[in-house]
């Protein structure tokens, strides 16, 4: 944590300084002088970058960033045996009568895309010194999901983009919970395939609950599409 970061949190405490006991207070001033001091040795903090890409597909041949689509459902069927191809039927336990089983499911293209991106990471976090895995907060710093410009936008866009004179915000879906909601995932993948890493569990981090801020997340339009990420935090 930043001295910036400790003094944003003590001015917010000033409105209830005069309910809080002083040695509360005086607590919280060592606790955030004690951090500052761990953070400036590196031993218990670290920052974190990855730049990404998202693979063209058929329904995405630009390779633009995709979001995580809800979940779809579909009947249970035996995979082999007498009853191969048949719905699943078993006795719900609430009603007592027989039901078919549902399972769910998500589209190939994301669970595909999903795995690109966490050979990528892999690869990056191999590339990266001393890297050790989030055990606590994370702060999210930077999140950029970069989409193509059209060929058919007016020449100043184009122009703009290509020399870094503008930023031109995309304002139009994927919705961004959606696009970020499958980074977290994989960020957090407990499994990869057996041909990349054997077992991987919790790849940055244990879980996305760790992530406590985020600033700088939006999306838009550029030349080359993909994806930035910055973060830091505690391990």
């Amino acid at each position: 944590m930043t001295k910036a970061d400790r003094e944003k949190f003590l001015q917010s405490c000033d409105l209830v300084r005069g309910i809080m006991p002083k040695e509360v207070i005086q607590k919280q001033q060592t606790f955030f002088d004690d951090v500052i001091v761990t953070d400036q040795k590196k031993t218990r903090y670290q920052k974190l970058r990855f730049v990404l890409k998202y693979p063209p597909l058929a329904e995405n041949p630009d390779g633009d960033p995709m979001a995580k689509q809800s979940a779809r459902f579909t009947v249970s069927r035996y995979m082999n045996g007498e009853k191969k191809g048949e719905p699943i039927i078993f006795l719900n336990k609430r009603t007592l009568k027989n039901d078919v089983m549902i399972k769910s499911y998500q589209d190939a293209k994301i669970t595909n895309t999903a795995k690109m991106l966490q050979l990528q990471m892999l690869v990056q976090l191999k590339a990266t010194e001393n890297f050790t895995k989030f055990r606590g907060a994370i702060f999210v710093t930077r999140m950029e999901f970069i989409f193509k410009v059209s060929k058919n936008a007016p020449k100043y866009m184009i122009n703009d983009l290509k020399e870094g004179r503008m930023i031109y915000f995309k304002e139009t879906k994927p919705d961004l919970d959606n696009l970020e909601k499958m980074v977290w995932d994989a960020m957090q993948a407990e499994k990869a395939e057996k041909d990349i890493v054997n077992a991987m569990t919790g790849l940055v981090y244990d879980n996305d609950a760790q992530i406590v801020s985020k600033n700088g997340v939006f999306k838009r339009w550029g030349i080359v599409p993909g994806l930035i990420i910055e973060m830091e935090g505690y391990i």
